[in-house]
């Protein structure tokens, strides 16, 4: 059997600024592709909840592809997050507005649980793309403290309107920065 979700997610995407993620949104791509409510269940058997996981699976499988270890291993652990996370937001640059959609209903109490399984699945792959093979304490502390820079980088960068993102650019450097110095500074308390 064919995989329509490609497909479907394609014409879905261009909708989704207007429609938002509904099931309403997916029923449309699923006409504008030409396809039977039949197969649109059958890529989708949990209806929107699938369309978005599947949006983020695909983005994160784009993220491993654009971020090969050759690439990422001349640079030091803080150049290859930035340039993992800005590789991700400009690989979202065509659907920025789906992508506020996105976080706009995953804002809602409801969607936390969802929101936070695919924010740690996002980080996760970042630090193993960044090359990190922890796993003591500092692979949770670690995740945690990535998901925080991600996700304020990642609201900044939906209301960035500076040329080519520079604006995202210097405010993920001024992050990753306080991390930095945080992480100096716990090391002479400690000391």
């Amino acid at each position: 059997m064919k995989d329509h979700r490609p497909t479907i997610l394609e014409h879905m995407l261009p909708l989704v600024p207007f429609t938002g993620w509904t099931e309403h949104t997916l029923a449309q791509a699923g006409k504008d592709s030409g396809l039977e409510s039949a197969p649109i269940h059958y890529a989708f058997p949990g209806g929107i909840k699938d369309v978005i996981d599947y949006f983020f699976r695909c983005a994160d499988e784009n993220l491993a592809e654009a971020c090969p270890e050759t690439e990422l291993s001349t640079l030091r652990m803080p150049g290859r997050i930035e340039k993992i996370i800005l590789t991700r937001l400009q690989q979202w640059l065509p659907h920025r507005e789906a992508v506020r959609r996105f976080v706009a209903a995953r804002l809602l109490p409801w969607n936390k649980f969802a929101a936070c399984q695919s924010l740690y699945r996002t980080v996760d792959l970042m630090w193993k793309l960044a090359g990190d093979n922890s796993t003591n304490f500092s692979f949770y502390t670690k995740r945690m403290t990535l998901a925080a820079v991600y996700s304020s980088t990642l609201l900044f960068w939906l209301n960035d309107a500076s040329d080519n993102q520079t604006d995202t650019r210097e405010f993920l450097e001024r992050r990753l920065q306080n991390v930095a110095d945080f992480g100096r500074w716990k090391k002479k308390m400690a000391g």
